[in-house]
Parts: structure tokens; C-alpha cells; sequence
């Protein structure tokens, strides 16, 4: 749970360094946290639907998800990026997605 106020706490500085554990941790929550909202808000959408004998359009709950998966993005952003100066890489490779993940799971460089 530090971890992940930490990163919170840090969600405009760019400049900074995360550790692995820090940053691993706010990722996994940000994913798990995403996956049950889905869940919840699917099933409450369904009873709804359901209960008031309407069609399912699947937009009941788009824009709270959104502005939601915004706010968490931002932290995710920055912690990433301070990630990547703290494995010794450019912080340029944040916009490509599944290489900063990769280079993320290096460890700490030493030498700054």
C-alpha cells in the first residue's frame, strides 16, 4: 500500500527514480483495480438492464471508466518514466508500450 501512495504522491514529478517494487506494485494494482471495476460495473449494468427489460447498448458506466482509467494513468505515466531513468534507460521508450514493460524489469543501474 506505500508503494502505491508513493506513487501517487509522485504522480507530476518526472525527474525522480522508482524502484521496481514500487513501480511493479502500482502496475499490478492498476490492472487488478481495473479488471474488478469491469466486473462490477458489467454486472450492475446487466441487473439494471435486466430488470428494467431494456437492450444492452454497453454504455452505461463509459464515461465514469474513462475519467477513472484517466486519473490513474497519469501516476502511471510518470512512475514509468521515472522507472525507465532508474533501469539507465531513455526516457523516450515510455510511448512504446510493451518495450517500457520489458525494459522495466531490468534492475537498478548503479551508475547515475
Amino acid at each position: 500500500m506505500k508503494s502505491i501512495i508513493n506513487v501517487f504522491k509522485d504522480t507530476f514529478n518526472f525527474k525522480g527514480l522508482t524502484n521496481r517494487k514500487e513501480y511493479w506494485t502500482y502496475v499490478i494494482s492498476f490492472y487488478v483495480f481495473g479488471l474488478l471495476l469491469s466486473i462490477i460495473l458489467g454486472l450492475i449494468e446487466g441487473r439494471y438492464l435486466r430488470v428494467n427489460n431494456l437492450q444492452p447498448d454497453g454504455l452505461m458506466f463509459q464515461d465514469f471508466k474513462f475519467y477513472l482509467k484517466l486519473i490513474l494513468l497519469i501516476p502511471m505515466v510518470s512512475a514509468t518514466t521515472r522507472r525507465l531513468r532508474d533501469a539507465g534507460f531513455s526516457t523516450w521508450f515510455t510511448i512504446i508500450p510493451i518495450l517500457n514493460f520489458i525494459l522495466c524489469l531490468k534492475p537498478t543501474k548503479r551508475n547515475y
